[in-house]
């Protein structure tokens, strides 16, 4: 295997693998076929600043994600594509690493200039085909969730419904292949963040991995209601683990992220992100000697800075790790007025 710097400002490996430079784009050869990856870095009115959508080209030019669901970011999107060489005209499909409508919300505006299907992860189809019922129904969940924490109903954002609009939907699912700039992908579903995070990689290595794996920051594994026809909620933070550990496993030379830079060492960004999770688990606990506490009493001393619907977030990622700690059997929930109430397992 060999990568090779193909313009400025971009990383290359040498014949045995070692990282010679870092910053932004990939090249590789496998069977005198090149591929490159080429990030484009979105404005985004999210926490992170920016999103990152990827051009994988080879034989074929593919995307993978879209940006923002606003027009201001899809033109961003269409500039950037023009400043490589390319319009969207030359994609032959998109391809999704979620469902997050930062990184899936250009779809349907991409679908009205150019035919061209979208594959995504096959979870995503009560989402898709659901419709204004299954949207409900996800919304009834979240607000159950909220007074299930101690919260107010304001805490989250009021959701309205929008019809997506998407053609041509190709569903996917694990160890598939899929075509990107003509070159094969393995598909792996590692759920955690999402329902329907998928990462692809190649023989080479290279991997897009959407938010599983961020440089900068610990991804929240965000509570998400049950499956239709199902009563059980999937206990993310133990999903997204069990996929990080997966990942820890596979054998990759750069992941692309959906926000931030290549990260060039998996490995061990996977054990530092499985340590914060120890240590958020040890703060809750220390909260907990104090007393018993809801959801959002433990937010608010843990995460006092969060206010109006950034709580949601702060109440995710402390639901996570309390039934992480009770999979440890370290603490019990008990209902009291239809609300959750946790304490440290004597």
């Amino acid at each position: 295997m060999f990568l090779y710097i193909y313009r400025s400002c971009r990383i290359f490996f040498s014949p045995k693998g070692s990282v010679s430079e870092t910053n932004i784009g990939i090249t590789g050869s496998r069977g005198g076929i090149f591929i490159q990856i080429i990030p484009l870095t979105l404005e985004s009115s999210f926490a992170e600043g920016s999103v990152n959508a990827f051009l994988v080209v080879g034989e074929t030019v593919t995307l993978v994600d879209t940006g923002n669901l606003d027009g201001s970011s899809f033109e961003q999107l269409k500039r950037l594509i023009a400043l490589e060489g390319y319009g969207l005209s030359d994609l032959d499909h998109i391809i999704l690493t979620h469902m997050h409508i930062d990184h899936s919300g250009g779809v349907a505006r991409i679908q009205n200039e150019v035919s061209i299907p979208v594959y995504v992860h096959e979870k995503a189809r009560h989402v898709i085909e659901g419709g204004e019922e299954e949207f409900t129904r996800e919304q009834a969940f979240y607000q159950e969730f909220l007074h299930r924490s101690g919260a107010a109903i304001t805490e989250r954002k009021t959701q309205s419904y929008r019809e997506l609009n998407w053609q041509e939907i190709r569903y996917v699912k694990e160890n598939e292949y899929i075509k990107m700039g003509g070159s094969d992908f393995i598909v792996e579903y590692l759920p955690g963040h999402s329902q329907t995070d998928l990462l692809f990689y190649n023989q080479e290595g290279l991997a897009l991995a959407g938010d599983l794996l961020l440089p900068d920051i610990s991804v929240n594994a965000f509570i998400e209601p049950p499956d239709p026809g199902t009563a059980e909620k999937p206990k993310t933070l133990l999903q997204y683990r069990k996929s990080l550990k997966k990942m820890h496993k596979l054998p990759l030379k750069a992941v692309y992220p959906g926000h931030g830079h290549v990260i060039t060492n998996h490995k061990a960004l996977v054990e530092k992100r499985l340590a914060e999770h120890d240590k958020r688990c040890s703060r809750i606990l220390a909260v907990l000697e104090e007393g018993d506490a809801t959801v959002y009493q433990l937010c608010q001393k843990i995460y006092p800075k969060l206010k109006g619907s950034a709580v949601y977030l702060g109440l995710s990622q402390i639901q996570g790790h309390l039934e992480l700690l009770e999979v440890r059997g370290k603490t019990i929930c008990q209902q009291r007025n239809a609300i959750d109430i946790y304490s440290i397992r004597t």
